[in-house]
């Protein structure tokens, strides 16, 4: 969908505004010089908000030296962008909550998002925060979806199965044909109404048809494409993790994720484990 489309999609659905606390937040690090000190401060008035920063940063997906006291500690230990990540990613679900209520659906986006940091933070790959993101908002496009079409749930299930009985045929592609636009197009247009870096964004706008990111010969592409294998390990074990098995997508892609990290079967088997035992402390907690 081009541009002008997503324009003219997007009036017919209701977008949540970026939150208040947001607005503010880049208010002040667009300044010269950012204010430390009012920073924390905005973030930690929201009581849920900065009681959640504390224990998402904490977790072992995160893998920080020693534990994060107050907003003020982990400003000075994960930095104000990579703070401020995670503060986005824990207003999504707020924001979303009046649309459509969907408790499953952010049970599933909180573990992807958390493997998405543990992911990112073991084998390297890119900042952890910024992968934390990435996994909240992938599949922010169902929510909004499922508030304009009454039966989207039902068709997403639907496609889904066909898509693990046919090996074949992206969840995207009958979403098209069905109503002209899919919940990856939906959720590209809430992460640019969001601010979310481009690297982000053209992830989620294409995590059901990664190919062409993952085989790209164009170095400028490669930060995307970190972020696409990242996202895609995550997704893969959640569902190992929850299932006992991989999706029929993980089936057709991992060739192309295992190659681009250069990571053999082996190694990603022992990723698979990492990933699994750090749900399962998890649910310890």
């Amino acid at each position: 969908m081009s541009e002008t489309g997503d324009s003219k999609q997007s009036k017919k659905f209701h977008i949540p505004a970026q939150p208040e606390l947001l607005r503010l937040l880049q208010g002040e690090i667009q300044r010269d010089v950012p204010d430390m000190d009012r920073i924390s401060e905005l973030i930690s008035e929201d009581v849920a908000i900065s009681a959640a920063v504390l224990k998402t940063v904490n977790s072992s997906f995160f893998g920080v030296k020693s534990k994060v006291l107050s907003i003020q500690h982990a400003l000075n230990m994960m930095g104000v962008d990579a703070t401020i990540d995670v503060v986005m990613a824990l207003s999504l679900e707020q924001s979303m909550g009046d649309l459509v209520a969907l408790p499953r659906f952010w049970d599933s986006a909180k573990d992807i998002a958390n493997l998405c940091a543990f992911i990112a933070k073991r084998l390297n790959l890119h900042e952890p925060s910024q992968a934390y993101t990435l996994g909240l908002f992938h599949d922010a496009g169902i929510p909004l979806m499922a508030s304009r079409f009454d039966d989207y749930l039902d068709a997403l299930q639907q496609s889904q199965a066909l898509e693990d009985e046919n090996f074949q045929g992206l969840t995207t592609d009958f979403e098209d044909a069905k109503y002209d636009c899919s919940h990856t197009d939906m959720g590209y247009i809430l992460s640019r109404e969001w601010g979310l870096p481009d690297c982000i964004r053209q992830v989620i706008r294409q995590h059901h048809d990664c190919r062409a990111m993952l085989t790209s010969a164009n170095p400028k592409n490669e930060p995307y494409a970190k972020l696409m294998a990242v996202l895609k390990l995550a997704e893969w074990g959640r569902e190992e993790f929850r299932r006992g098995q991989p999706t029929a997508e993980w089936t057709r892609i991992s060739p192309l994720v295992l190659n681009f990290l250069y990571m053999s079967e082996e190694d990603a088997l022992d990723l698979l484990e990492g990933m699994k035992e750090a749900l399962m402390d998890t649910q310890a907690y």
